[in-house]
């Protein structure tokens, strides 16, 4: 059984979680970031968004749109996150 879905799934912009972000925030990390479209409104927001995203074709479309784009399960690039470098953890 493939857990992947239509690359459409990946387009969500999930503004209702906006408001969980305080503004102080300046380091985003977004675990499961899709196609990076809601770091795309905290980018806009001037933070930093870094994403990991398992699925290679949605998460090449967020290397043009967040900060920094780790493509694999968060197990596996984990070595790839600074330590105490975030401010906020997303999994949406």
């Amino acid at each position: 059984m493939s857990l992947r879905k239509d690359l459409n799934y990946y387009e969500g912009d999930r503004i209702e979680m906006l408001k969980f972000i305080p503004d102080s925030a300046q380091k985003i990390l977004d675990i499961g970031c899709g196609q990076g479209k809601f770091g795309e409104q905290l980018i806009h927001r001037n933070m930093e968004v870094w994403g990991v995203e398992p699925i290679s074709d949605a998460g090449l479309i967020a290397k043009h749109i967040l900060s920094k784009v780790l493509i694999g399960r968060i197990e596996d690039v984990i070595g790839q996150i600074p330590e105490n470098y975030f401010d906020i953890i997303v999994l949406n």
